[in-house]
């Protein structure tokens, strides 16, 4: 490919990534955004390429998601997941639970698209925009069989692409029809879905065989590299900001960029040579391990670059001579290309909301600028940007931009599309920027505060270094602790930080927080190390009292017999209602509807009050279970009561051999002694409760903070007596 001076060499980077959303402990896929994402995105992106076989691009995979779309191009089972396996059920099978599920998530499109569609539009006008579980409890009960039928279509037929759309018959008529669907109907939208993303990986390999496109990589479960490598870096762009205990794990990040070499060199029979970084982020170090690892070129954001040009005092000259090549620090042998941040934003957020043809012409008059720009060399222009994303927000899922931005691109004399693998070619003939240092940074803000520094997103990172530590001090056999390690890998990706904490969040962040979780917990559960009370409460959990019915009135002294006949025992208990549903009863619903609590002078009394017959409770809802009450405090302190036929209980962190008393026939009872904790007088006790079934964590009360309660001194009930 020989150089020409007149033609600006513009690098487009679509990157694309999902983490992996598998839970261990429900044993199934949580989110479905591998599989929606492929039927628009993912298989839209490789339809307009292969329609411009003149346009050369580089498509970014992470590691995990170019794994899962080879998982499922072999087995498309594995795109079963959660919201698959709900929008397949008829409406009439659908459990309360389920239908409160749908009903909160099955919204989850762009504003844009509920728009332009009559009957989903018309759904979320009944469900309402922004609801409180308490409503929604009711709510449901406007939605009839239809109307969730319609809804259980319609969230899936939104994803649909313009791949989709061309190629699929039931797609354009389902789209045609607008409402009043059919089972049939759903169950052949969601078998072509399974077509579509069975079939996205050989699409890239097409493109690749025919060299239209480099494949480039993010490490594996999609880390922050410099932080992985050294936490502290993170000072350097938010100076003054509280992180948490540094920590520094190498091998980890190491582990990420190899994994996905390797899976790269097993899919494509090659070994990669690109890589962007998630988030773009960058430090030395990470330049230093891609180069020891045999990475060519790393891409992230023009941010990074001026902060760096700053710091070595070498930021002299016009900004498109100093941004529009490829650079190198120091002496490692590795290209660093930085992007066009503006020029990458506005195919990202801007022109979306601009006709096509505007679109157009500003993209290439902000190009056309630079190409008339007196440089050294030829100029290169690098875009970077998400590839799945910004396409639901446009109109017609990209369907009118991406094509014709194809077109002109293919037409344009003065401008060539180009890899950063065919400049690397030319290195001959274009200068390299020199650096002597490279900021540490990502491609926001050029810092990582969307990923650390945040009081959440710092206790997160506490529990993945305490996680770390026990399992490499764990007595584990090597193969169990490779299998723990591999757990907190998944746990190490971006994706978690980002959600907790300020500024982002959505509806999903309680899901995002249970994956990270229980992630955490599956690898201390393989090590055999003691799972910490910390990882079973959300570090987002609100530090303040839930809202209950009512506070303890005065002390209580119920016989602990499990009856629960003698209701003025707990009349001056606590009650906490732990789901007030007025729907069906059935096994999805929570396991116990009413916790009361309260005390006296020498001991802490709990009642839980379990929902449906006793017959069913004992038979079948409760088999398996056991109840924890966790005490907050500086250690772990907690009763567990398994509900067997024997009542066995488990304590942990007592400093006296005191016993627990606990009766479980229509309700749990328990008394649990004070003195069994040496819990201060006239304190304040801080307390909550989880449920596990087969030893998985199902259920917490309350869901967010806590509960209260006073452990008495010797003037307390009195002083509660005073009018």
């Amino acid at each position: 490919m020989g150089k020409d001076n007149k033609k600006v060499k513009l690098l487009l980077i679509w990157h694309m990534h999902q983490p992996d959303y598998y839970d261990p402990e429900a044993q199934e896929i949580a989110l479905p955004w591998v599989r929606l994402h492929g039927c628009l995105g993912y298989a839209d992106m490789a339809m307009y390429l292969l329609e411009h076989p003149g346009v050369r691009v580089t498509i970014n995979f992470s590691g995990v998601l170019l794994s899962s779309l080879y998982a499922s191009s072999k087995d498309d089972r594995i795109l079963e997941d959660k919201y698959y396996k709900l929008s397949l059920k008829r409406p009439s099978d659908l459990f309360y639970e389920e239908k409160i599920y749908i009903l909160k998530h099955f919204f989850s499109i762009a504003p844009e698209k509920i728009k332009k569609c009559p009957r989903m539009l018309e759904l979320l006008q009944i469900r309402g925009r922004n609801i409180s579980q308490s409503l929604i409890s009711d709510i449901y009960k406007k939605f009839s069989e239809q109307d969730f039928l319609d809804l259980q279509v319609l969230f899936n037929l939104l994803w649909m692409g313009t791949n989709a759309r061309k190629k699929f018959e039931i797609v354009r008529e389902l789209i045609k029809k607008g409402s009043n669907y059919t089972n049939q109907e759903k169950e052949e939208l969601l078998k072509v879905q399974k077509e579509i993303v069975r079939n996205v990986l050989s699409s890239y390999m097409i493109l690749l065989s025919r060299g239209q496109i480099e494949i480039s990589f993010t490490p594996y479960y999609h880390p922050i590299l410099p932080l992985l490598l050294d936490s502290s870096c993170a000072q350097e762009g938010l100076a003054g900001v509280l992180l948490p205990e540094r920590f520094s794990f190498p091998d980890d990040a190491k582990w990420h960029v190899e994994k996905s070499m390797l899976e790269y060199e097993r899919i494509f029979g090659k070994k990669p040579i690109g890589m962007w970084p998630a988030e773009g982020g960058v430090s030395e170090e990470v330049i230093s391990l891609a180069n020891e690892l045999g990475v060519k070129w790393v891409g992230t954001d023009e941010g990074i670059l001026w902060n760096s040009l700053r710091r070595s005092l070498l930021g002299s000259g016009d900004r498109e001579s100093l941004l529009y090549k490829p650079y190198k620090v120091n002496d490692i042998p590795v290209s660093i290309f930085f992007r066009d941040h503006y020029l990458s934003d506005r195919i990202g957020f801007s022109y979306q909301s601009m006709k096509t043809e505007d679109a157009m012409n500003d993209f290439l008059s902000y190009i056309s600028k630079i190409s008339q720009v007196k440089m050294e060399d030829f100029p290169v222009v690098t875009v970077i940007l998400d590839g799945e994303n910004p396409w639901p927000y446009y109109p017609d899922d990209g369907g009118d931009f991406l094509p014709a931005f194809y077109d002109k691109l293919e037409h344009e004399e003065w401008l060539e599309t180009m890899t950063p693998s065919d400049i690397l070619k030319e290195e001959m003939e274009i200068s390299s920027g020199r650096l002597n240092y490279l900021f540490p940074g990502s491609w926001i803000d050029s810092n990582f505060r969307i990923w650390i520094g945040d009081n959440a997103k710092n206790r997160a990172w506490k529990l993945l270094a305490t996680s770390r530590r026990l399992v490499m001090e764990s007595q584990c056999s090597e193969e169990e602790r490779k299998r723990a390690l591999d757990n907190l890998m998944v746990a190490e990706g971006s994706d978690w930080f980002w959600w907790y904490g300020e500024p982002n969040s959505s509806t999903e962040d309680p899901i995002f927080d249970s994956l990270f979780r229980t992630r955490l917990r599956e690898s201390l559960r393989i090590a055999k190390a003691q799972i910490p009370v910390a990882l079973l409460e959300p570090p987002m959990t609100q530090s303040k009292p839930a809202p209950v019915v009512k506070s303890p009135l005065t002390f209580i002294h119920p016989g602990i017999n499990g009856s629960g006949e003698k209701y003025f025992e707990w009349y001056n208990a606590g009650r906490y209602v732990i789901q007030q549903k007025g729907g069906e009863m059935t096994k999805n619903i929570p396991l116990f509807g009413v916790l009361f609590y309260g005390f006296d002078y020498d001991f802490i009394y709990l009642r839980l009050d379990p929902l449906g017959t006793p017959e069913m409770t004992m038979n079948e809802r409760l088999a398996d279970v056991s109840v924890r009450i966790v005490f907050k405090g500086d250690f772990e302190r907690w009763v567990e009561v398994f509900l067997s036929s024997s009542l066995q209980s488990q304590i942990h962190g007592a400093l006296h051999s005191e016993k627990c008393q606990i009766a479980f026939k229509r309700v749990l009872e328990i008394a649990i002694p004070i003195k069994l904790f040496e819990f201060p007088r006239g304190s304040f006790l801080c307390f909550f409760i989880l449920i596990f079934k087969k030893g998985t964590l199902v259920e917490r009360y309350p869901e967010e903070g806590f509960l209260e309660i006073t452990v008495p001194d010797d003037k307390w009930d009195k002083q509660r007596w005073i009018v």
